[in-house]
């Protein structure tokens, strides 16, 4: 019997593990105003691009936005549940094109590992290669310290001018900086009889980092979501992933607040 009941608490613990704590969230995130800032679209990265343009009948530039516009919606949809958040990219009061502009020039990214990972996250594809030459000048922001092992690493964000932030949250009147460092969707190319046959599966990953309004970093995670080769339509990856997403990024910041 008692074995029995071990077993079953055994279970009820893997079940439940991953689950969003909506009262944690709400306790941990009242009252605070935090400011969403999109990723910089010189760091995306689609290897599943070709596939995309082709259904959708649309350039890489524009699917680069769709993402970037969608995932914004849906995180601040999810932060408004619980507090008050504000996207850089809809804010009314400041050119953001020029706001975002001034925010990427005085970052730099770098990988760093990353906080909350998922216990049953698994390697996906090829994670262990090693990370592309290319670094993006400094008015875009630039990729640093290259690394030839990203397992359950996240893209973080540092800044030239340490008052930066500080000044940003007095213009913006913020309590916490929620950056979104990268989009990447990639798919596993390890099995060639599944590539060939379009069976294989893509993984859509958003990183993120969470700023106080003195330019202290809080905490930063990525979060993700794997579904089927097939689904190339633009807004059905968009509808069936993001909320997940979103809601998991979410979770993940309030658990460090």
């Amino acid at each position: 019997m008692k074995k029995l009941i071990i077993i079953f608490l055994f279970f009820k613990v893997i079940t439940t593990f991953g689950q969003v704590d909506t009262a944690l969230i709400s306790k941990k995130l009242k009252d605070l105003d935090i400011l969403l800032v999109p990723y910089n679209t010189e760091l995306y990265i689609n290897y599943e691009e070709v596939y995309l343009t082709k259904a959708n009948n649309i350039n890489s530039d524009k699917i680069n936005q769709t993402f970037r516009f969608s995932i914004d919606e849906y995180i601040l949809t999810e932060l408004n549940k619980y507090c008050k958040s504000e996207s850089m990219m809809n804010t009314h009061t400041y050119n953001p094109d020029d706001e975002l502009f001034i925010l990427h020039s005085k970052s730099s990214y770098f990988y760093d590992k990353a906080h909350n990972i998922d216990k049953n996250y698994l390697l996906f594809g090829n994670e262990k290669s090693k990370l592309s030459d290319k670094n993006t000048n400094s008015q875009k922001g630039e990729l640093v310290d290259k690394i030839s092992n990203n397992r359950n690493k996240f893209l973080n964000v540092k800044f030239h001018d340490r008052k930066f932030l500080s000044n940003l949250s007095k213009q913006f009147k913020t309590d916490y900086f929620l950056i979104i460092t990268q989009l990447e969707l990639k798919g596993d190319y390890s099995n060639a009889y599944a590539v060939g046959s379009m069976t294989y599966k893509r993984r859509m990953k958003i990183h993120f980092a969470l700023f106080n309004k003195n330019g202290k970093f809080i905490t930063g995670s990525f979060s993700y979501a794997d579904f089927s080769a097939k689904q190339n339509n633009i807004e059905e990856i968009i509808n069936t992933n993001f909320p997940n997403i979103a809601s998991d990024i979410v979770n993940k910041i309030a658990l460090d607040l």
